[in-house]
C-alpha cells in the first residue's frame, strides 16, 4: 500500500525505487487505487499575503471587503467566519444566504474559471487525471471549476447534504468511475446547507454517522487516501479518518498520505505532534505534488515492465487511447487472481508508438501474434472510442495506419478461432467499460465479421458489482477448465 514519508526525506536527490516509500505511493496511483482529498490550503496561487493560497481565508477576507463596500459603517477585524459569528452573532441562515449569493458561479463576485487564480502546482496535478474521485472539504467552486477544465466537462457533483448523498450503488462496481467531486462538508449553493462555522462541522459529523453514504465509504475503504492541504483541527482529523474506517494501525501501514504545513498554524503543529507521537508520517503539500509529478512516468514504466507482457493465459486487447482505463482493469484482474491464489499470467502491453500513431515494428507485430496464439482467453475491451471506430461510416484507407488492436489483434484472434483447434482452443471474453452495453454497438459492414468474435462467449460488464463478479467467476472457470 502507499506509504508516507517525512519531509526531510524528500530533500535528498536519490532515485526513488518501487520499494521506497514514495515509490509505493506512486505505484498505487498508477494502479488507480488512490483517492484525492483536498482541503482549503494550496487551492489558490500563493502570490501575495492576502490569503497565502488558502481558499477558506480568501473567501472570508473577500466577503468582508464586499460587506464593507455595501455598508461603510461595517467594521470587522475578526480572524475568520467562526470568530466573526461568535462575536457578532448575526443570523446564521441569512449570513449563509449572503455568502451563497456572493460566491454564485454565474452571478457572484468570483471568476472561478480563471486559471490565473489556481495553484499552478495543484492544477498541474489535476490535469494529469490520476484521480477520478476527488473529495473536498471546501464549499466554494474553485476545485469544481478546475476539474471541469481538466475533464472538458463538469464532473458529477455530490454533496453530503444532497438528498442522494451517496454514489450510485452500481458505481462501486465500476473500474473506471466517472469523474466525481464530493463535497464532504456541503457545497455553497441556494437551498442547501454547508459547514461555515464549528457548529456546522459538528452537524455534518452527525450526518456522516447517521445518514452516511454507505457505498462511498465501501469504495473508499478499499482505496489509499492522499490528503493535500488539509488544515484540520485535531478533533476533526480524528473524526474524518474514523469516518473512513481508518484506525491508527491502518494509518501506520500507510493507507493514508497526509500533507500538512507545520509552520502554518498552531492547529497544524498540534496535529503534526499527534501524528509524530503515533509514528504516522506526513509530508508537505508542494513536496508531495512535485514528487508525484516527477516520478509518475517512471513508476508507470516500471509497473508495466514488471507486470505486463507475461501472457500465457490472458491477452488484453484495447485501443491505445484507452490505456489508463484498461490499466485499472488489468490491476483489478491481477488483484483478483492473487486473492484466488491462482498463478495467472496476463499480457498487458503499452506501446508508445501506437499512442502516437506510429506503425510498430515487424518484430513487435510478431510478438503480439505469438502471444495471441498462445493465450487461453482473449479479452477485447469495448469502450466509447472502440464503439465509434466500429460504427464509423467511412472506412479508413488501407494504405494509412489503421487501428492496430482491430487490424492485427482482433484479426489474429479471429484467425485462430476459425481453426477450431480442440487441442488449443481460444476463448473470447469481452469486457465493456465506460458504461457501454454491447447490445447497442452496431458495427458497419466492414467490421461486422470481426465484431462477431466479441460475442462468442458473453458481453462482460463492470456496470455493477454483480455483473463484474459474474465476469470474473466465468473467467476463473474458463482458465481452470
Amino acid at each position: 500500500m502507499a506509504s508516507l514519508i517525512q519531509p526531510n526525506q524528500l530533500n535528498n536527490s536519490t532515485q526513488f525505487h518501487p520499494k521506497d516509500t514514495v515509490g509505493d505511493l506512486l505505484t498505487e496511483i498508477v494502479r488507480g487505487n488512490v483517492v484525492l482529498v483536498l482541503g482549503h490550503e494550496g487551492i489558490l496561487k500563493d502570490s501575495d499575503d492576502f490569503c497565502k493560497g488558502d481558499v477558506k481565508d480568501y473567501m472570508y477576507k473577500s466577503f468582508m471587503q464586499y460587506m464593507k463596500a455595501k455598508n461603510r459603517n461595517f467594521q470587522v477585524s475578526y480572524a475568520d467566519f467562526n470568530d466573526y459569528y461568535y462575536n457578532l452573532r448575526p443570523d446564521l441562515a441569512e449570513l449563509k444566504d449572503e455568502i451563497v449569493n456572493f460566491i454564485d458561479p454565474e452571478n457572484g463576485f468570483f471568476d472561478f474559471k480563471d486559471e490565473h487564480d489556481y495553484s499552478p502546482l495543484l492544477f498541474e496535478l489535476l490535469k494529469r487525471k490520476y484521480f477520478k474521485l476527488v473529495l473536498t472539504t471546501t464549499y466554494d467552486y474553485y476545485v469544481e471549476a478546475m476539474l471541469t477544465k481538466v475533464w472538458g466537462r463538469r464532473p458529477r457533483v455530490i454533496s453530503i447534504y444532497d438528498v442522494r448523498n451517496d454514489i450510485e450503488k452500481s458505481d462501486s462496481g465500476q473500474l473506471d468511475i466517472e469523474p466525481t467531486l464530493y463535497y464532504v462538508f456541503g457545497r455553497g449553493e441556494a437551498n442547501k446547507d454547508f459547514a461555515l462555522i464549528e457548529n456546522d462541522a459538528m452537524k455534518v459529523t452527525e450526518k456522516w454517522f447517521c445518514d452516511k453514504p454507505t457505498e462511498l465509504l465501501n469504495y473508499l475503504s478499499k482505496k489509499t487516501i492522499l490528503a493535500l492541504g488539509t488544515k484540520y483541527d485535531d478533533w476533526l482529523f480524528r473524526f474524518f479518518w474514523f469516518m473512513l474506517h481508518r484506525d491508527v494501525r491502518i494509518l501506520r501501514r500507510g493507507r493514508v498520505a497526509i500533507s500538512l504545513n507545520p509552520d502554518a498554524s498552531e492547529i497544524d503543529k498540534k496535529l503534526c505532534q499527534y501524528l509524530d507521537n503515533e509514528k504516522i508520517k506526513h509530508l508537505s503539500m508542494p513536496q508531495a505534488i512535485r514528487k508525484i509529478l516527477d516520478g509518475y512516468d517512471d513508476a508507470e514504466k516500471r509497473f508495466i515492465a514488471e507486470h505486463g507482457r507475461r501472457g500465457q493465459d490472458i491477452f488484453i486487447s484495447y485501443h491505445s487511447t484507452d490505456f489508463d482505463s484498461v490499466k485499472h482493469f488489468f490491476c483489478s484482474l491481477e488483484d483478483y487472481f492473487k486473492d484466488e491464489k491462482m498463478n495467472v499470467h496476463i499480457w498487458f502491453d503499452n506501446n508508445p508508438d501506437l499512442q502516437q500513431g506510429i506503425n510498430p515494428s515487424d518484430d513487435y507485430k510478431s510478438k503480439i501474434c505469438t502471444a495471441i496464439n498462445r493465450c487461453k482467453v482473449f479479452i477485447p475491451v469495448i469502450t466509447s472510442s472502440v464503439k465509434d471506430i466500429l460504427e464509423e461510416e467511412e472506412v479508413y484507407d488501407k494504405d494509412v495506419l489503421g487501428h492496430f488492436f482491430l487490424d492485427h489483434e482482433w484479426q489474429q484472434a479471429l484467425s485462430r478461432k476459425s481453426l477450431n483447434d480442440s487441442r488449443s482452443p481460444i476463448k473470447i471474453m469481452p469486457i465493456c467499460l465506460e458504461g457501454i452495453d454491447i447490445k447497442y454497438v452496431h458495427p458497419n459492414t466492414a467490421h461486422a465479421n470481426i465484431f462477431s468474435l466479441v460475442e462468442d462467449v458473453s458481453s462482460g460488464s463492470n456496470r455493477t458489482q454483480l455483473e463484474y463478479r459474474k465476469f470474473l467467476a466465468m473467467l476463473k472457470e474458463l482458465l481452470k477448465s
